[in-house]
């Protein structure tokens, strides 16, 4: 049996990808799998998820960390591909952050099956075919320069939109609904509950995405293939070392945009990518072990609901800095 957990800490993106590698490396050793924590799980009021093999609730498990890799220019956690899965044993937990196609085994139609939209939310939200979503990304990324997303990617990532697709509408979907409107006031903004966001960014044909998880399996999961643009480099769009951060996060069929506002296809990118992802598994970079990954800065220790209050008060005085 392969196992995971869902965690309170996790967003919905985060969650959906560690329940649908677990099933997927359970397929493809045709074995059980089986889904802890289930009581966390974020959509549970709208998604249809399969938690697995109820049995064995005080079975004990080995655990298995993905591979992680310290990149000191990049000051970040990586991840990728980590082949050691298709070796797991029997009664095997799994823990990371297991955001890579690869683990999918070139079948990505298995997460039709996997994920699947309670019938009564599936036209929660329509999108008429000649506009575009804005998935903007707010809250917690604004207290990091180097990963939020400046204007600019947003402008020319609609741009190309209008330019290549002939698309001139545009709406938000977005976490963040007072910095969203402070970036642009004169752009709707759907409904910003997290059922609506998924069921909207389902339900659309054009997309421009945030260096998010939260998009990629309501967009994967639709029946016909919708235009997407991405940030380049994903969590450093904006860094001038030009390197991808990190290998996991490069998704078939989506256009890449630079902050040059230049695109690139995914067929261009994965060659980086590829290049990246053997210097971190091959050469001079570190393998971190869990206790760095786990280490805790100085905010963490103030009291959560001091920080709750001192965010909501510098989130609507500074609502593009503070979320």
């Amino acid at each position: 049996m392969i196992v995971t957990e869902l965690h309170k800490g996790q967003g919905l993106g985060n969650q959906l990808w560690c329940y649908c590698v677990c099933r997927s490396i359970a397929d493809e050793l045709d074995v059980p799998y089986k889904i802890l924590g289930s009581g966390n799980f974020k959509a549970k009021d709208f998604l249809d998820i399969d938690f697995g093999d109820a049995s064995s609730i005080d079975e004990k498990y080995t655990i298995f960390h993905e591979q992680r890799f310290y990149d000191k220019q990049l000051d970040y956690v990586a991840s990728s591909f980590d082949d050691r899965v298709l070796s797991l044993d029997q009664g095997t937990q799994i823990e990371g952050l297991f955001q890579s196609e690869k683990y999918f085994f070139d079948n990505i139609d298995r997460l039709k099956e996997y994920i699947k939209i309670q019938e009564e939310y599936k036209n929660l939200i329509t999108i008429p075919n000649d506009v575009c979503i804005l998935n903007i990304r707010g809250g917690e990324y604004k207290r990091y320069k180097r990963f939020n997303l400046p204007k600019s990617y947003w402008v020319n990532a609609m741009n190309s939109m209008k330019h290549k697709y002939g698309i001139k509408k545009f709406m938000v979907v977005t976490d963040d609904h007072d910095y969203a409107k402070a970036l642009f006031p004169d752009i709707k903004i759907v409904k910003s509950g997290i059922s609506e966001s998924y069921i909207a960014l389902h339900n659309t044909s054009f997309l421009i995405v945030s260096n998010s998880t939260f998009s990629y399996f309501p967009i994967k999961t639709k029946g016909e293939k919708p235009v997407v643009i991405a940030p380049k480099y994903f969590a450093r769009f904006n860094d001038k070392l030009d390197k991808w951060a990190s290998p996991a996060n490069i998704y078939k069929d989506w256009l890449w945009l630079d902050r040059d506002g230049k695109l690139y296809t995914y067929d261009v990118c994965i060659e980086e990518v590829e290049e990246l992802d053997f210097m971190y598994k091959n050469e001079y970079y570190i393998l971190t072990n869990q206790e760095a990954i786990n280490k805790k800065n100085l905010i963490y220790y103030i009291p959560a609901s001091v920080k709750k209050k001192l965010k909501l008060i510098l989130s609507k005085v500074f609502p593009r800095n503070f979320g």
